[in-house]
């Protein structure tokens, strides 16, 4: 199974948090899905950055904490 490909030197400074879109279809198994479970984790504490993980197709974004705000979100330290 091919693991999400993230460097420290993708990951701007100003991100608050990482969100990872994915399709659920290409994860089929509980195995399969607890392995990007415990990958996504591993990336988390590598980047110092929360991962959370939505729907609709494999993208990355980067929210910085003024998109935050647009969202009705906050960073929490």
């Amino acid at each position: 199974m091919s693991e999400l490909k993230l460097s420290l030197e993708q990951i701007d400074a100003d991100a608050a948090l990482i969100i990872v879109r994915l399709d659920s279809t290409r994860y089929p198994t509980v195995a399969q899905v607890e392995h990007l479970k415990e990958h996504l984790q591993r990336v988390s504490i590598e980047i110092g950055k929360p991962v959370m993980v939505v729907g609709h197709g494999q993208s990355i974004e980067q929210l910085n904490d003024e998109q935050l705000r647009g969202l009705g979100l906050q960073r929490i330290s």
